[in-house]
């Protein structure tokens, strides 16, 4: 692993590189018409098939974490087409594979929610800081905020948010199960917090599991909204140490 700093945000480049074959088919119909001006036809299926390769580099927890190439073992016109359609499908899938190759990585295992219907794809946010404030009152401030503006967790965000804490440990953890209103039905992440504290601070370690793919920006801008409304109000001086 190569550790970088660019523009003041610490890089971590894995080296790991991703190859994943891929095989495609379509099924062309081909008509010809019978001799001696008859109206029958036979309809020929030829079945193509294009194979290939999906190359990953560069990995790292930068917001554009991967460099994803797509090759095909063949030039011509029939596997171009097949290339094409893998081309325009292939992406959405492959990085939600390499955010759970990261996390196995890092030693977290993703926390599958049972939902109705069909799950989306989903990403995860991993984030750590560093407060300057000792544990119990950052601990108390994220349970039970005692402020006029903000009488729970859940009203920092800008959206509205569903949730609930699922488990409590004074000054130490926080799980919560929650949903942004604008998610798919019935699709809940999950949300692990950590306070530890060392001779630098009180360290906050953020988890969060299992957000629906299209909504993984604007999660993680709300989370940063969250952090500078915490700051605002309580004056919680934090620096973010790292973003995955």
């Amino acid at each position: 692993m190569l550790v970088c700093n660019r523009k003041g945000k610490t890089l971590y480049v894995y080296d790991v590189q991703l190859k994943l074959p891929w095989e495609g088919h379509i099924t062309k119909v081909d008509i010809e018409e019978k001799e001696d001006n008859e109206e029958k036809k036979d309809k020929k299926k030829n079945k193509i098939t294009a194979k290939g390769t999906i190359y990953v580099d560069d990995i790292s927890n930068d917001e554009e974490k991967y460099r994803i190439s797509i090759k095909s073992d063949s030039e011509s016109s029939e596997n171009q087409e097949i290339f094409k359609e893998m081309k325009k499908n292939a992406i959405s899938v492959v990085e939600s594979v390499i955010d759970d190759v990261i996390l196995s990585m890092k030693g977290i295992k993703a926390v599958k929610e049972q939902t109705v219907g069909i799950s989306p794809q989903v990403r995860h946010a991993i984030c750590q800081l560093l407060f300057q404030v000792p544990p119990t009152q950052l601990y108390k401030a994220l349970v039970e905020p005692q402020h006029d503006q903000f009488k729970s967790f859940f009203e920092f965000f800008e959206g509205p948010v569903l949730g609930e804490h699922v488990e409590l440990v004074i000054d130490t953890k926080i799980v919560q199960k929650w949903r942004l209103a604008s998610w798919p039905d019935n699709h809940f992440s999950q949300v692990d917090i950590s306070i530890s504290i060392d001779n630098t601070g009180t360290q906050l370690s953020l988890i969060h599991r299992e957000i629906p793919y299209s909504h993984y920006d604007n999660t993680r801008i709300q989370w940063e909204s969250f952090w500078n409304k915490i700051k605002s109000l309580y004056g919680f001086n934090y620096t973010i140490i790292k973003w995955f």
